[in-house]
């Protein structure tokens, strides 16, 4: 969990850096911020979501019941509506590409898969539903459009559900990639270090050969791209090489089915949906790596302190989410980009050391669990089963005490 939690702590701090930190300089050309992070952290953030959702249903040895569904259920359900939430007090003429967002937790009905079905599953997903997303949208005007917010639900609910499903927001048809490959990633003894050397390689292998096809391919169709458009996102001028898409986010323009071949950041293709995804593997694979060889008994220093500061803010990530939301939504904070985004960074890692050295776990955390806790969820059990367990019981007891005898038990026999 401590690597697990690094990992969420490095993603929070990355989708803050691509919040407040341009992404492209004045001459169109990628930032250092839009280099590393672009794309990358949100994919980070949504399969570790989907790893944290295997590991709270039993990791390798699943446990599925019907406590279990309930309780991711009404965990999503809480989460989506923070993030509805968190759309309304930002105003409407802020259209700019680094508006704020938050991801809806998605849980497909797949928690007693194998890690290999998982696998197979969530690279089928990432090859097909980018193909029915483009012949869905065929003849639609390109661009996510408006955010879904809670007065859709009652407006205009055949929308909200369009607009999340297919044409919004980082889409749930494409982003299911991500939540199937972290469960695939959950399912796996994450505490072996041969494991996260494993996660290491196939993950960092699947980002560059994704990236190194997309780049030929794109190049072989660069004049198809040109002469099909739009204009505004495919210049000459640039070349393929510097082709980035801007404000799509999962909805890239089906004016030619080059598009397809496109890895630019959040365009939600194949290659892109592969690349991030291997990405996001293989950073949480160096994490594991790291916070296993800083737990070693005897291992002291700043190493071992940065690591329990990052796992104390990956464990609350949130609450922090929502804060930093807030605060970048209400402007507060020095208007240098970078020394903003320090500010934001230090204080995350500052609040999350402080609430977790007296509190188990975040605010908005406790909110989440506790509904799941509670006994609403909790069915008990038949009572055949609680008449099992008993005879199972005082077996066990007899057992003990025969054997301490040297006698055979016939209760058992």
């Amino acid at each position: 969990m401590v690597g697990v939690d690094v990992a969420r702590a490095l993603a929070l701090l990355a989708m803050m850096a691509t919040h407040l930190v341009p992404e492209t300089a004045d001459d169109g050309r990628q930032t250092l911020t839009g280099v590393l992070f672009a794309g990358r952290a949100s994919a980070l953030f949504a399969v570790l979501a989907g790893v944290s959702l295997a590991l709270a249903t039993g990791g390798e040895r699943p446990r599925v019941d019907a406590g279990a569904r309930a309780g991711v259920a009404v965990r999503a359900l809480l989460v989506a509506a923070v993030g509805l939430l968190l759309v309304e007090p930002r105003p409407a003429d802020r259209g700019d590409p680094h508006e704020l967002r938050a991801a809806v937790p998605r849980g497909p009905p797949l928690l007693r898969l194998r890690p290999r079905a998982l696998l197979v599953t969530g690279g089928c997903w990432a090859v097909l539903t980018p193909l029915l997303s483009h012949a869905l949208r065929s003849g639609r005007a390109a661009g996510p459009g408006a955010q879904p917010s809670l007065r859709d639900v009652g407006t205009d609910p055949l929308s909200l559900l369009e607009r999340l499903l297919l044409t919004g927001y980082y889409p749930v048809l494409t982003w299911t990639t991500f939540l199937l490959v972290g469960l695939a990633v959950g399912r796996v003894a994450l505490h072996r270090a041969d494991v996260a050397r494993r996660l290491v390689a196939l993950g960092a292998g699947a980002a560059a050969v994704a990236w190194g096809a997309s780049t030929l391919l794109v190049r072989a169709g660069w004049t198809h791209l040109v002469a099909a458009g739009p204009g505004a996102d495919v210049q000459p001028s640039l070349g393929p090489g510097r082709l980035r898409l801007r404000g799509l986010y999962g909805t890239t323009p089906t004016t030619s089915p080059w598009w397809l071949a496109v890895v630019a950041p959040h365009t939600g293709t194949p290659f892109d949906l592969v690349h991030v995804a291997g990405c996001a593997v293989a950073v949480l694979g160096l994490c594991l790596l790291l916070t296993g060889r800083l737990q070693r008994p005897g291992r002291r220093g700043a190493g071992v302190g940065a690591a329990r500061a990052l796992a104390a803010t990956g464990s609350m990530t949130l609450t922090l989410y929502t804060l930093h939301v807030i605060a970048a939504d209400a402007g507060w904070g020095p208007d240098e980009p970078h020394t903003l985004w320090l500010l934001h960074a230090a204080l995350a890692v500052l609040l999350a050391a402080l609430w977790r050295s007296w509190a188990p776990r975040g605010p908005l955390e406790q909110v989440v669990a506790e509904p799941v806790r509670g006994r609403a969820l909790r069915r008990p059990p038949p009572r055949r089963r609680v008449a099992v367990d008993h005879v199972r019981s005082v077996c066990g007891r007899l057992t003990r005490v025969r054997h301490l005898a040297k006698r055979p038990c016939t209760y058992c026999t």
